[in-house]
C-alpha cells in the first residue's frame, strides 16, 4: 500500500517533518513533529532510516557485514569474497564500520600481520535486518537475475 499525501501541505510535512504511528495499514495516523527548540536555534527532525542509512549505507557496507556475519573475517578472505571491490574502498570501509562501533578489528603480533575481524553486540543488532535482505534477495532478486533480467 503506497501512503499519498494529498495537496497544500504544510511546509514541515513537504520537507519531511512527518512522523507515522504505529498503526495498522489500514489506519496510518499521521502527525507533524514540530521542531524542538533549543539555545541556537530549533533542532532538525531525525528520521531513523536516514541515521541508519548513514552508518549502514553506500555500495559496500551491508555487503562487508553479511560477510563478516558468515565468519569471512579476515581482509584477504573479504577481498575474494567480493571480488569487485578494491583494496582502497575495503580497507576505508572496515575502518569507518569500526569507527561507528558495528565491527571490531584484532590485530595479532605475528609475522605476517594478522587481522580478524568481528561483529560487535551492537552489529548483531543488524541480524534481523540483514537476514530479512538474505531472504528478500533469495526470493525475488537472485530469481529476476536469473531470468536475465538487470536489477538497477
Amino acid at each position: 500500500m503506497a501512503l499519498s499525501l494529498e495537496k497544500g501541505l504544510s511546509h514541515n510535512q513537504e520537507h519531511g517533518l512527518v512522523k507515522m504511528s504505529n498503526a495498522s495499514l489500514d489506519e496510518i495516523q499521521m502527525e507533524i513533529r514540530t521542531p524542538v527548540l533549543t539555545g541556537s536555534g530549533t533542532e532538525p527532525y531525525r528520521c531513523p532510516v536516514t541515521a541508519t542509512m548513514q552508518m549502514i549505507g553506500g555500495k559496500w557496507k551491508i555487503i562487508i557485514l553479511w560477510a563478516i556475519t558468515n565468519k569471512v573475517n579476515r581482509f584477504g578472505l573479504l577481498q575474494r569474497a567480493i571480488p569487485s571491490i578494491t583494496k582502497k574502498m575495503l580497507a576505508s570501509e572496515l575502518r569507518a564500520l569500526e569507527a561507528e562501533g558495528l565491527i571490531s578489528r584484532k590485530v595479532y603480533a605475528v609475522v605476517p600481520p594478522k587481522v580478524e575481524y568481528s561483529i560487535t553486540p551492537l552489529g548483531e543488532t543488524l541480524g534481523p535486518v540483514l537476514n530479512a535482505m538474505g531472504d528478500w534477495g533469495q526470493r525475488y532478486a537472485l530469481p529476476l537475475q536469473s531470468k536475465g533480467l538487470e536489477i538497477v
